[in-house]
């Protein structure tokens, strides 16, 4: 694997290391999965394979007991199986079998894979309609999803549950209005607020229960979200092994590696070797990966306005300029893609975005980060 395609880990943070969440996934006792007082229930309905411009994957679709959302399963590895979508059905013939994607009777075991004890890559994903259908650049979630199909394309073993959770669960009608709202200068958590929901309504019992239909209970996932990385271990036998940091790609340039701290810790930046947690950086190009610390120190008002750039002028680059090139870091020979050439899919270009064009997807990053606690380095434009 070439440095380009590297893929920098981060052993689970501090705030995870309780009673709770340091024991091994098989020491853990499983229990049922509970929402709401009632146990979460799902079902893989249907698997087929999805070609892509990264290669192959296999979109599983599932229903559940909790509500008439169809969630989604993007699954890349032949090793990793759905329990119930192989299930056996009452008088089920062959060809029904095949054309909902469950494995024929006499190959019900997985495939051989080389990747088959190896933890996978998981990327537990809420559904963003503006992001990655228009191509908005009011947030990065066109760029994490694109992101992590790459990195789990490149491994050959992952799973991105796209939960249907659009406006961090508030619904489109009400992600458009918040869109107004940020217009007349509220940043994305105070948008919500005004609007009477809370600023991340989302919940992960789904995702939870198909973790445990696909018998996947170590993961290594990848997100910026401690809320997240809670959620998804609590009350569950899942394990976060390790966690992968998403930085945006248009952070990761020589011209964009001077990153300034957030109060919730450091980031790896590929770019960039820090020989140890301080002041000193080195100007070495080998990597070192950090252990994060996560504290609760808190931002004065004044601080985030100046981090948020509410004085327009402040906000980095010109949304109407291009870069020539787009950044290095997807040349890697892993890769399908020809990034030289001009996009011609919304997944080249949601795997490719330079920083002029990613503007409002800035301040969006800094809201969370410096009011969500979401785990970034915050670049000094």
């Amino acid at each position: 694997m070439s440095a380009d395609s590297e893929i920098h880990v981060l052993k689970p943070d501090s705030y995870l290391n309780n009673d709770n969440h340091t024991e091994k996934a098989s020491s853990k006792e499983k229990s049922p999965i509970i929402y709401n007082g009632k146990i979460v229930q799902v079902e893989c309905k249907v698997r087929a394979r999805i070609p892509y411009p990264g290669g192959q994957f296999y979109l599983q679709l599932y229903h559940n007991n909790i509500d008439s959302k169809e969630h989604l399963v993007y699954v890349f590895g032949e090793h990793i199986k759905s329990k119930s979508l192989n299930s056996k059905k009452q008088d089920e013939t062959e060809i029904q079998r095949k054309i909902r994607g469950a494995d024929i009777e006499h190959n019900l075991a997985p495939l051989p894979s080389k990747n088959q004890n190896v933890i996978p890559l998981v990327r537990i994903h809420s559904e963003c309609y503006t992001g990655e259908t228009v191509s908005s650049t009011r947030c990065d979630c066109g760029y994490q999803l694109a992101e992590a199909m790459r990195l789990m394309s490149i491994a050959n073993n992952g799973v991105v549950i796209y939960l249907r959770q659009e406006g961090r669960n508030i619904g489109l009608m009400e992600k458009l209005k918040a869109y107004n709202l940020q217009d007349m200068g509220h940043d994305t958590v105070n948008a919500n607020l005004l609007l009477n929901h809370p600023a991340d309504g989302r919940s992960y019992e789904i995702a939870q229960a198909i973790l445990d239909d696909l018998e996947i209970n170590e993961i290594n996932i990848l997100t910026n979200n401690p809320d997240k990385i809670e959620k998804i271990t609590l009350n569950s036998n899942i394990t976060v092994a390790n966690r992968i940091p998403m930085v945006p790609s248009w952070w990761l340039n020589k011209d964009t590696a001077d990153h300034m701290e957030t109060p919730h810790g450091l980031v790896h930046n590929p770019m960039i070797n820090y020989d140890q947690i301080g002041d000193q950086v080195s100007s070495s190009s080998s990597s070192t990966t950090f252990v994060h610390e996560h504290t609760s120190n808190g931002t004065s008002s004044k601080e985030y306005n100046e981090y948020l750039g509410y004085e327009k002028d402040n906000l980095p680059g010109d949304i109407n300029k291009t870069l020539s090139e787009p950044p290095s870091l997807f040349s890697s020979e892993h890769n399908l893609l020809d990034l030289n050439k001009p996009s011609s899919s919304s997944y080249e270009r949601h795997i490719r975005p330079t920083r002029p064009t990613m503007t409002e997807a800035d301040k969006y990053l800094l809201t969370k980060a410096l009011k969500m606690g979401h785990m970034l380095d915050i670049p000094k434009f």
